[in-house]
């Protein structure tokens, strides 16, 4: 991003052992420094795939994995649009689009 380095993170609640995704705005030219972080998650569980440790409805899905969990896989800027692939459940991938403030690219 021109404004910094944005730095997915997941993280877990304890309580629920529920997994989620922030991010933080790193400075471009010195990375220790944090700019901003959000203030709430950027992707939580909430579909039935992210939710459940086994579905039918997913295909060639395993019938063990792990509720409650949200990770990244990786992201790309596509037109001022941040493209986020992730895990969901331990057992499927997903991909979610959101639009990203300011200048971004």
């Amino acid at each position: 991003l021109e404004e910094g380095w944005l730095l997915l993170y997941h993280g877990v609640e304890a309580k629920t052992w529920t997994y989620r995704l922030g991010c933080a705005l790193l400075d471009k030219d010195h990375p220790e420094i944090v700019e901003a972080r959000c203030d709430e998650p950027i992707l939580e569980p909430v579909e039935d795939y992210e939710l459940s440790s086994g579905s039918s409805n997913v295909a060639f899905s395993p019938s063990s994995g792990t509720p409650n969990v949200v990770f990244s896989c990786g992201a790309v800027v596509i037109e001022n649009k941040l493209v986020l692939y992730y895990g969901a459940a331990d057992r499927v991938i997903g991909v979610a689009v959101g639009d990203l403030p300011g200048k971004a690219v």
